[in-house]
């Protein structure tokens, strides 16, 4: 989602001004980095030599440490380079990153970590245990360095060399293998790692068939803190001429714990401290080798990152020490003396690349400091960081067919919303297009979004009708297919009616409803609509149609009695479109890109929204606003989707267990209800609702009505403290019905005869082999009574209203579109999913922080789709349920209360 809000955007400078200032922004860069370049290499060659080291000096340094770079994170946010650095983090990828690093250090610095260090880190990822949803399995990390000590001296006048000394400078490689599993599925945060890796070299013989094994464990505590540890060397590799013999050095073991603190609880600002300690007491013979010994046994280190947009600043100091180059048998020699590096820079990441490097200074002692070298480092990830700068040539592609569903709006909509937040270009093509008006009208503010901020959207339509075309107007240019027209030809609605059917075949319909506006069971009772049904659904069709009109005229930049004219003479042919300004080009599918270089002024390539996952950088799980999909007929039971007749059910037990599980979540810090249901089981909206109302005791929830939440979706709406709707959303419908057929006609022209018992007066109430008495009629009336009392006081409490007055002017069934119910109080505001995203950040009282938003309930497995075909019951009138028997549960026939749908 972007950052900023429609309004904020809409205050920014002009186009023009941004990419001035752009540009000059760009340029300055570039200077800055011409001035800097050249000195960091004068200083690499020339640097003062007060702060070197002396002739005979070097730095003790395990062969076992790696290549020196820009900085080393042990505990904190991963990438390819955690191969090495502490495997344990690779368990937290999202996806691919590969990391180059560089270092070099003048020779008279003596210092070894100059080489070149190449790493992958790679997630697997696969189905859960149990059959579950996609899973982080395990990640592989790969690893090459070439390192080159750098370190020649001679061990003093008079002395013998130990044997091999004389190749200990020469370059040498390593290769690195790391496994990293994550285990959050039981210890939340927690990653362990094992590592090897394979020192190969020609001419240094310390550094000769040299096998290591690293392990490492990395905890993100949370958003503030995480802990990392690594332990390299565990198996204290004997290196030398010939192991054992004379000139053998045993490699020590490392330890290198690190804590990570963010005070700001996000990447900006992040501080780490961090030691490494040897704690085996083997001490090599050779001085080139000696860690761990007195006040060397402890060397601390620190690291400052500070991260904007696209820019990060880091400075890292470690310590290290110098021994000089004597007999072998001199253990401390004298005159050995610490020092400190200090490594400092900047990174600049271009969404899927980042460039960065820095020099590296030495302090030793009381002399000044000195430039050592320098550092550098390239990365490329397939995860999606926030970008420095886009490529302003890359066109973003959306083919509105692979967008269904609330799902697929709200993924058009984020991806919109990324081209907006960098001022870039978009195409969206409407071919097999198959969203509502409603989530049609959020992609369409998503558009608008785009050109207030600078970009540019360009729409293709191959035909289409008004849905299509309303979406295309928010465009700055609308191009057409040449040969298929428009089909433009205005808005329909339908409702059949089977009371005459029902009598034909001996069946009559006997619903108990409350009140006149209740549509639904007048299909079944009547042969046409009655006049309260008849007014409420003209009147609910003209605001979508007078809300579609005002919207294309607006922003085609027509008055609606035009629009109207275009709409009166549909269909158009592609040319007669043109002519009239309904669209403005033809071309045909492959010619798009030489429009767009035409439109643009500059050549353009074409791609795909990005969806790679995006680089967060948070330590821990994110803060999160969950977006709660209730979608489809309420039920009692588990949610389920059958493909082969297009049906989505929205499961009570399903929804009650995510509720609870966002309750308890304390990364979800608001709850976005999106509901698109027309209604069902009262019974379902109800434990849904209540289940609500407990998660809003602890977190903001906020209701996002699509294109209907009507009845018990209602119900549900009631339990938010905020509710936002689209335009062209359907509301309301605050009524109840109880189905009830009379069949036994139906038996009698087919020769059956049933013969019904019952023990009770009212036993034979619920059953569709006979009418109703006075009595059962009379007491059914009284539970649905029961049942829309309670009701209305729910809405009256929700929407601070008297009950009667939510009966009198709101409920009895009535039906009322986004707009009207803004009017009259049942809706907060109007907007889509974005607003009612941000509406609860601002309660939740982080509306300037960037929250992941995250979707829920995950979409069901192919086994779980599986499960719901197979193991879908068909309601058959010879069970006991009857036809109304999908309000109710398994085996039952529906309660009164089983019967809230639109």
């Amino acid at each position: 989602m972007t950052r900023g809000s429609g309004r904020r955007l809409l205050a920014m400078p002009g186009p023009e001004q941004r990419s001035t200032r752009g540009v000059r922004r760009l340029a300055h860069l570039r200077g800055a980095l011409g001035r800097i370049a050249p000195a960091l290499v004068v200083g690499l060659l020339f640097a003062p030599t007060d702060a070197r080291a002396d002739p005979e000096e070097g730095e003790a340094r395990s062969i076992l440490r790696d290549v020196d770079r820009p900085y080393t994170v042990v505990a904190g946010e991963a990438d390819g380079a955690a191969t090495v650095t502490n495997p344990a983090n690779l368990g937290y990828l999202k996806a691919v990153s590969g990391v180059l690093d560089l270092a070099f250090t003048n020779p008279s610095a003596r210092r070894r970590g100059s080489g070149v260090s190449a790493m992958v880190g790679i997630p697997i990822f696969g189905p859960g245990l149990f059959g579950s949803r996609r899973e982080h399995w395990v990640s592989l990390g790969l690893g090459f360095q070439y390192l080159m000590p750098n370190q020649p001296a001679d061990p003093g006048e008079g002395l013998t060399p130990s044997p091999g000394l004389d190749t200990a400078d020469e370059g040498f490689s390593k290769l690195t293998v790391a496994l990293a599993v994550p285990l959050s599925r039981w210890l939340p945060g927690v990653s362990v790692a094992l590592g090897y890796s394979r020192l190969l070299a020609r001419a240094n013989l310390y550094a000769r068939r040299v096998n290591q094994v690293d392990v490492g464990v990395s905890y993100w505590v949370g958003r503030f803190l995480a802990l990392g540890i690594a332990g390299r060397g565990l198996n204290q590799p004997e290196t030398g001429a010939a192991a054992g013999g004379t000139g053998t050095v045993v490699q020590p073991l490392a330890l290198d714990p690190e804590l990570a603190f963010r005070p700001l609880g996000t990447r900006v600002l992040e501080l780490a401290v961090g030691m490494r300690t040897y704690p085996t007491r083997r001490i090599p013979a050779e001085p080139r080798f000696r860690v761990g010994l007195g006040r060397a046994a402890v060397e601390p280190h620190g690291r400052l990152l500070v991260q904007g947009r696209g820019v990060r600043f880091f400075a890292e100091a470690q310590t290290y020490r110098f021994f000089p180059v004597r007999a072998p048998g001199e253990l401390e020699p004298a005159g050995d003396r610490s020092a400190v590096s200090v490594a400092a820079g900047f990174e600049l990441d271009f969404s899927y690349f980042g460039v960065g490097g820095g020099p590296l200074l030495g302090f030793a002692g009381s002399r000044a400091a000195g430039l050592d070298g320098g550092t550098g480092r390239i990365r490329l990830s397939a995860e999606r960081y926030d970008g420095f700068v886009v490529r302003p040539r890359q066109v973003t592609r959306l083919e509105l067919a692979g967008f269904a569903g609330d799902r697929g709006m709200w993924r058009a909509v984020q991806a919109l919303d990324f081209v907006a937040e960098h001022r870039g270009v978009a195409l969206v093509q409407t071919r097999g297009a198959s969203l509502t008006y409603a989530q049609l009208e959020e992609v369409r503010e998503a558009i608008l979004r785009v050109r207030a901020a600078g970009g540019k959207v360009m729409v293709y339509m191959e035909g289409g009708g008004l849905g299509a075309y309303f979406l295309a107007s928010a465009a700055d240019r609308i191009v057409a297919h040449p040969t298929r027209g428009l089909d433009i030809i205005g808005m329909r609605g339908r409702t059949f009616y089977f009371a005459e059917l029902l009598a034909k075949l001996g069946a009559r319909a006997d619903f108990l409803r409350i009140a006149e506006y209740k549509g639904v069971p007048e299909s079944y009772h009547r042969s046409t609509a009655s006049g309260p049904v008849r007014r409420q659904r003209r009147q609910a069709r003209a605001d979508v149609w007078n809300h579609v009109l005002r919207l294309i005229a607006r922003d085609r930049g027509h008055d609606p009695l035009v629009v109207r004219g275009w709409i009166d003479q549909a269909p158009l042919s592609p040319p007669r479109a043109v002519r009239l300004g309904v669209v403005d080009a033809l071309a045909h599918e492959d010619e798009l890109d030489r429009v767009l270089e035409r439109w643009l002024g500059k050549p353009v390539r074409l791609a795909a929204p990005p969806h790679a996952p995006r680089h967060d950088g948070d330590l821990g799980r994110p803060l999160q606003i969950a977006v709660l999909e209730i979608e489809g007929d309420l039920l009692d039971g588990a949610s389920a989707e059958i493909p082969l007749l297009g049906t989505k059910i929205a499961g009570a037990a399903t929804l009650t267990r995510e509720i609870d599980r966002l309750r308890k979540d304390p990364t979800v810090r608001a709850v976005v209800v999106r509901c698109n249901t027309p209604g069902g089981s009262v019974s379902a909206a109800d434990n849904i609702a209540r289940a609500l109302d407990e998660l809003r005791k602890r977190k903001p929830v906020v209701i996002s009505m699509g294109s209907a939440c009507a009845s018990g979706g209602y119900y549900i709406a009631t339990a938010g403290q905020y509710i936002v709707a689209d335009a062209t959303t359907l509301t309301g419908s605050i009524g109840i019905f109880y189905p009830k057929m009379d069949l036994s006609g139906t038996l009698e022209k087919f020769g059956v005869g049933v013969d019904e018992e019952g023990l009770g007066r009212h036993a034979l109430m619920r059953s569709w082999w006979k009418p109703y008495d006075d009595s059962e009629r009379k007491a059914a009336m009284d539970d649905i009574r029961f049942s829309y009392d309670v009701f209305i006081e729910r809405v009256g409490r929700a929407r601070a209203m008297k009950p009667e007055r939510v009966d009198a002017q709101l409920a009895r069934g009535r039906v009322w579109t986004g707009v009207r119910a803004a009017e009259v109080g049942l809706v907060d505001r109007y907007g889509g999913l974005r607003e009612a995203i941000l509406r609860a950040k601002a309660i939740a009282g982080l509306g300037g922080r960037d929250l992941a938003v995250r979707v829920v309930p995950e979409p069901p497995t192919l086994g779980e789709r599986i499960d719901a075909l197979l193991g879908i019951q068909i309601p058959s009138p010879l069970a006991r349920r009857g036809l109304g028997g999908r309000h109710g549960r398994r085996g039952a026939a529906p309660t009164v209360a089983d019967s809230l749908a639109h």
